[in-house]
């Protein structure tokens, strides 16, 4: 079975890779320090990642495909792997375009 890849911004950085349709993806904590644009989530699907006041705070991370996600819908992806344990960074469908500005964060 074939699987699809979709185009990515990583939206910290600002570069952009092809990513499996199946790539584990997270929903973005309303609270995330977006400078850093980083969640850890354990093997228990707990996030743990650094609040916009400065708190390490944790969450209950419901893991999703990227397939699942819209064009402009900023989320967290896995950082390389195919684990849904792992680092996940700040990031977005690539449209094709820049932006010049993800909520504070340049891309």
């Amino acid at each position: 079975m074939r699987t699809s890849s979709i185009r990515v911004l990583d939206v910290i950085d600002g570069k952009c890779s092809e990513r499996a349709s199946s790539t584990p993806t997270i929903d973005v904590p309303p609270d995330l320090d977006r400078s850093v644009g980083v969640v850890f989530v354990d093997r228990r699907s707990n996030g743990h990642h650094r609040g916009a006041d400065g708190k390490d705070l944790t969450f209950s991370a419901f893991v999703r495909p990227l397939s699942w996600r819209a064009k402009g819908e900023l989320f967290l992806l896995v950082d390389g792997r195919k684990d849904p344990e792992g680092t996940y960074r700040l990031s977005s469908i690539d449209s094709g375009e820049r932006r010049a500005d993800f909520d504070g964060v340049a891309s």
